[in-house]
């Protein structure tokens, strides 16, 4: 029996209809070069191309001799990968590492990966097997599904792959860019016992999708040849085969569809086919806010934390006993040199650092200029509004302080800090109960810290409540002790 072709449009409904129900099917993805075009990362027929060229150009006539030794010809030279690659990096082999990491490291996926992410991360549909190098997949899945794949990209790995498979799987069977890929013709010849394990669990739950795949892999299409009778039986399930536009189907290719039984799909590119099944499986672009939301989320955190070492630098920490001030006065100056290489790259957090030395000398005016612009950038920053309150606080003019501490604590609310400085305020302005309160939360939100329980019984104090006002310094002193 031969092969049956199948219209494109004809696979995805089936597909997706197939793949509910009380009894569903599953489908995995087999990738090879072609998938990975629209990434822009090279083809295996452009990169022996590419090294024909360049090896005629080194010495014409061994290269012809070469080529004629093996039989190679312009219609078939695309079927010699391998040996284009060994012969190409024969001398120096971590020159061809290093050109393929040179080629890879700034590829993007395709709108066809984001699709085959989807499909991994949210259908059953949940396993790549490819023949590429590449993180293309994988970086799909972590950016634009937020999920963590299983990678297996060597075949000491491969005892990972069970049926049971639930997280989105990548197996390698080239290995993966890192682990030193296969290339050489020896190592493509015979594939790997434990690899041959592995695809029989897989083919035995998941039909395979070929895709991008030409069939020039020997101990692939060998393997999936000697095995081509279990798809057949229905031991393993049926294979779909796609070929992009009128490409002809022909050599081993044809024969594991014949002997399979298999289906032939016809397409008009990697990222189209998934871009029709992302449809079909009812994929919804988000947002452009939520998409750039866990970016930004990201890139607060670190602008964050950062800025937390540029306060800290700047202002020091108090030394606890004489003995280790010099030492602390050291690693706060290295602090500050870290620092100052790190934000001098950005230049929120230069002017603000700058901010920070202005208030450190006093210079408050000039302190408050320089954070209007910055405060107008960054509107909901704590810290720079905390740093404005304090400078008004050290100007006395209390009023414009408690705006700006107000401003910290609404955009950081657990923050002991901005909930003391608040609370500081609010008593200079004789507040005393909201000041009470901020002091309270200071000291819920940090209790080990002495000073806030010290300021608020002194308050408690002043307000006639001794009884409370004696157990806070207690506290305190307690405080005080256990540190040094």
């Amino acid at each position: 029996m031969m092969y049956e072709e199948l219209a494109l449009k004809g696979f995805v409904d089936e597909m997706k209809e197939v793949s509910s129900g009380p009894h569903p099917r599953r489908f995995c993805f087999i990738l090879g070069a072609g998938a990975s075009r629209a990434s822009g990362i090279k083809s295996g027929q452009e990169l022996v191309r590419i090294w024909d060229k360049e090896l005629s150009e080194r010495n014409h006539k061994e290269h012809q001799r070469w080529k004629e030794k093996l039989g190679i010809s312009e219609e078939n030279q695309d079927s010699f990968y391998s040996q284009y690659y060994e012969r190409r990096f024969r001398r120096h082999p971590t020159d061809g590492y290093n050109y393929l990491e040179k080629l890879m490291e700034h590829a993007k996926p395709s709108v066809g990966y984001v699709m085959l992410a989807y499909l991994l991360t949210k259908t059953d549909h949940n396993v790549v097997i490819t023949t590429n190098f590449d993180h293309l997949t994988e970086d799909a899945v972590n950016y634009y599904a937020q999920e963590i794949p299983l990678m297996i990209g060597h075949e000491s790995l491969a005892h990972y792959v069970s049926k049971q498979l639930k997280r989105p799987t990548i197996i390698k069977i080239h290995r993966d860019l890192l682990f030193d890929p296969k290339n050489r013709a020896e190592e493509l010849e015979l594939l790997h016992e434990n690899w041959k394990k592995a695809l029989g669990i897989i083919f035995s739950e998941y039909h395979p999708i070929f895709i991008g795949y030409a069939g020039n892999d020997n101990s692939l299409m060998d393997f999936l040849l000697e095995n081509s009778g279990l798809f057949e039986s229905g031991e393993w399930s049926c294979p779909y085969w796609m070929v992009y536009k009128s490409e002809k189907v022909q050599g081993k290719v044809l024969e594991f569809l014949e002997q399979s039984q298999g289906y032939l799909i016809r397409h008009n590119g990697f990222d189209e086919v998934l871009y029709l099944l992302g449809a079909a499986f009812d994929y919804k672009l988000l947002a452009e806010e939520e998409f750039l939301k866990d970016a930004q989320k990201r890139y607060q955190n670190l602008f964050n934390a950062i800025e937390g070492f540029t306060e800290k630098a700047a202002r020091g920490e108090e030394p606890i006993n004489g003995e280790e001030t010099a030492k602390q006065t050291e690693e706060t100056a290295e602090l500050g040199k870290a620092v100052q290489q790190i934000t001098d790259q950005a230049e929120q957090q230069r002017l603000f650092r700058e901010a920070l030395d202005l208030y450190n000398g006093k210079n408050y005016e000039e302190v408050v200029e320089k954070l209007r612009p910055l405060i107008k950038a960054a509107p909901s920053n704590a810290r720079y509004h905390n740093l404005l309150g304090a400078t008004w606080f050290s100007m006395k003019s209390y009023e414009d302080a408690l705006k700006e501490f107000q401003e910290a604590v609404r955009f950081d609310s657990d923050n002991d800090v901005y909930r003391f400085n608040l609370g500081n305020t609010l008593e200079k302005l004789k507040k005393y109960e909201e000041a009470l309160s901020n002091y309270q939360t200071a000291a819920a939100l940090n209790p080990e810290d002495a000073r806030w329980h010290e300021s608020y019984g002194n308050l408690l104090k002043k307000l006639g409540r001794h009884e409370e006002a004696e157990q806070e310094k207690k506290k305190a002193e307690k405080l005080k002790k256990s540190s040094g």
